[in-house]
């Protein structure tokens, strides 16, 4: 996997280069630039499969170069960093497809996964077909299985059949993807429904199925496969939107899964249809869409008070809001990702070990392909119970051995005790002592010990008028730069930016 770095300060610049040299040699950094224009030039001659970029750039910034690679034709997937939790960023950089918005500083593990989503997006969408890929022969070939010997012959009798008739074509999109089980459900479902009629059957992928149908009787078919989408729902209980559209010739076939994969985007709004279609999509009229800032404010205090009750209440009222009224979908998604952005931050903010032990679960990109709100909710509120069962735990954990060990650490933050010391005062194998510690805390035993240190220098900063190398010494650190760059990994500021905050 080729990948290029923009970054316009040297020392993150030669961070993530060497940190990207320590994970897999099969990802190479083919090239680095310094601003965003020196990075459109090199995309433009590399054409790398990913581009990690910064956002704050002088010349051009990250997000005005990703929208002048895009309109250059380029398909590289961005990895956005940023120094910033502001949503408009984030917002931008989600508009422009970008893969992940990340805070600095990034971990080795954090850095990690995210390339490995991309370099699993990236095989995915290399076993999709493309439209660019295949003539209108090879496509329906492929799509229906046609013998290359008979091929010629069934397309011509297929293209004589549709006209004056055309072909009706189904798509359904499920939120969380079909099992094979309930791929072949399906499949039994709408064969029992469609009886009498030619139809055919392909698979999209794991989140979507495709129905051909030949018919005359649209009205019909439309009211048996309503029908069909019932008894469907009924049986699994999962977020599933049908697309349709109406095919008059061969040659339509490319634009047509474009459409129904735009439309069924729509499956975020309440536009109340069992079926979505282009000619229903017309007399829409969307509502002027306003971000909830009060929603997210009340929330994001509640979750400082760890109120989780009143979270879940805010959550209720958030999704209610998303169905108030009919809204373009644009909006919803966007105000689902601000929404989660801010969450998020509000954790990190109050423990950065919990926050990273949580961002292996790709939370923005969950949200960038929901196709329903209705499971928004539980996915914050398990998210943040587990923020919560470490924030109780730290407190009042039911574990004696990790309850004493709090207790030490709290006592003797300074000294730096390793897991492996600590697991011979409790005459216990360090392996042990971590398990332990990640399955009471949901947190690592070293994550938690800079955390410690962190929030007692925090103290100081805010309550001494103590130097910034009094407060690293005072905190357990002897290098005044290193407890620098460990401060603002954990809080996203320097100590000195901190001090003025």
């Amino acid at each position: 996997m080729k990948i290029i770095i923009v970054e316009d300060e040297r020392k993150s610049l030669m961070g993530l280069t060497a940190l990207i040299g320590q994970l897999e040699e099969r990802w190479d950094i083919v090239g680095t630039a310094g601003n965003g224009e020196e990075g459109v030039r090199l995309i433009a001659r590399e054409q790398p499969d990913v581009v990690i970029t910064d956002v704050m750039m002088e010349q051009m910034d990250g997000l005005e170069m990703m929208e002048a690679v895009l309109n250059q034709g380029n398909e590289c997937k961005f990895i956005v960093l940023s120094g910033f939790a502001d949503f408009k960023f984030a917002q931008k950089a989600i508009q422009l497809g970008s893969v992940d918005y990340l805070l600095k500083p990034v971990t080795k593990k954090t850095l990690r996964e995210v390339l490995e989503r991309v370099e699993q997006k990236i095989r995915e969408e290399k076993h999709q077909i493309r439209p660019s890929t295949f003539s209108e022969q090879e496509l329906w070939e492929r799509l229906y299985s046609v013998p290359e010997d008979a091929a010629e012959s069934y397309l011509k009798e297929l293209e004589s059949r549709m006209a004056g008739r055309g072909v009706y074509l189904l798509m359904l999109k499920g939120d969380a993807g079909f099992t094979v089980s309930e791929e072949t459900k399906w499949k039994e479902i709408m064969k029992y429904y469609l009886s009498g009629m030619t139809f055919h059957f392909f698979s999209g992928g794991r989140h979507k199925l495709f129905f051909a149908v030949e018919s005359e009787e649209l009205t019909r078919l439309e009211g048996q496969i309503r029908e069909g989408l019932k008894r469907g729902k009924s049986l699994f209980h999962k977020p599933v939107v049908a697309v349709s559209y109406f095919l008059e010739g061969l040659k339509e076939f490319y634009r047509a899964l474009k459409v129904m994969e735009d439309n069924s985007n729509w499956g975020l709004s309440v536009i109340q249809m069992d079926i979505i279609n282009e000619e229903k999509l017309k007399a829409v009229e969307c509502n002027k869409f306003i971000y909830p800032m009060e929603t997210e404010r009340n929330m994001i205090r509640h979750i400082g008070e760890l109120d989780m009750a009143a979270v879940r209440e805010d959550l209720r009222e958030f999704e209610a809001y998303l169905k108030k009224q009919v809204y373009h979908y644009a909006d919803i998604r966007e105000a689902m990702l601000c929404m989660t952005v801010a969450i998020l931050y509000e954790i990190r903010k109050t423990s950065y070990g919990i926050y990273e032990e949580i961002s292996h679960l790709n939370v923005l990109e969950w949200v960038k392909t929901r196709i329903s709100t209705d499971a928004y909710a539980t996915m914050m509120l398990n998210i943040l119970g587990e923020f919560k069962r470490y924030k109780d735990n730290v407190h009042h954990c039911n574990n004696p051995v990790i309850n004493e060990i709090l207790n030490i650490i709290e006592k003797e933050y300074k000294e730096n005790i390793l897991v492996e010391e600590m697991a011979r005062r409790f005459n216990i194998t360090p392996e042990y002592l971590s398990t332990l510690f990640v399955r009471e805390l949901g947190i690592k035993y070293t994550a938690y010990c800079t955390q410690v240190k962190i929030e007692h220098a925090k103290k100081l900063l805010r309550n001494s008028n103590m130097k910034i190398y009094e407060v690293a010494e005072q905190s357990g650190y002897m290098d005044v730069k290193y407890f620098c760059k460990v401060f603002k990994k954990y809080t996203g500021k320097s100590p000195k930016e901190y001090i003025q905050m």
